[in-house]
């Protein structure tokens, strides 16, 4: 008997099985996303920064305060209002190209 095989519960099973059970990571985001956006509800917006707020840390992450950063994750109202801004923020990143960019280079 192998020394893995004897530490091994009987009926427990292999690291073949739970591959099987993982997440894409695409699902894994969009289940992330739902939870955010539905599971904390806000209906009287107590604490919520104004939009305008919201529409800045969208537009420049690595400037957005701790404060806004965890009232979002805990808000689905912001975090919705967040991730719309987000949808409409022009990627800056050298390395990534716009979907109208690539859209076009696939039709070349």
């Amino acid at each position: 008997m192998l020394p893995q095989e004897a530490s091994r519960v009987p009926g427990a099973k292999g690291k073949s099985d739970t591959r099987k059970r993982m997440l894409s990571d695409k699902a894994f985001l969009e289940i992330g996303n739902r939870h955010l956006a539905e599971d904390f509800p806000n209906p009287t917006r107590q604490g919520c920064p104004a939009d305008t707020v919201l529409k800045q840390a969208a537009e420049q992450p690595a400037q957005m305060s701790e404060e806004t950063l965890n009232h979002v994750t805990l808000c689905s109202p912001c975090y919705n209002t967040f991730s719309d801004f987000l949808g409409k923020t022009p990627v800056k990143s050298p390395h990534r190209k716009s979907k109208a960019h690539s859209a076009k280079a696939s039709q070349s």
